[in-house]
């Protein structure tokens, strides 16, 4: 696991992980730290060099559109 960024999500909802290798996990803090909520992969993403899922970012509106970004190459 190579972990790349996070963003933490608005209304304590938790926050997202990403991965070099394009794998996504959101978690939300419970009593014992964190908890895994859900994990999903971007497909196609290119691990050589450099290369990889390098960010993610929430769209302005993201608390009512959900509209998540991601940057990779």
């Amino acid at each position: 696991m190579e972990l790349t960024g996070l963003v933490f999500l608005p209304e304590d909802r938790g926050l997202l992980v990403w991965e070099k290798a394009g794998r996504v996990s959101h978690y939300r803090p419970d009593p014992d730290g964190l908890a895994l909520q859900g994990e999903f992969w971007l497909d196609d993403i290119a691990t050589n060099t450099d290369c990889g899922l390098i960010s993610i970012a929430l769209d302005p509106d993201w608390e009512t559109n959900h509209f998540v970004y991601a940057a990779h190459c």
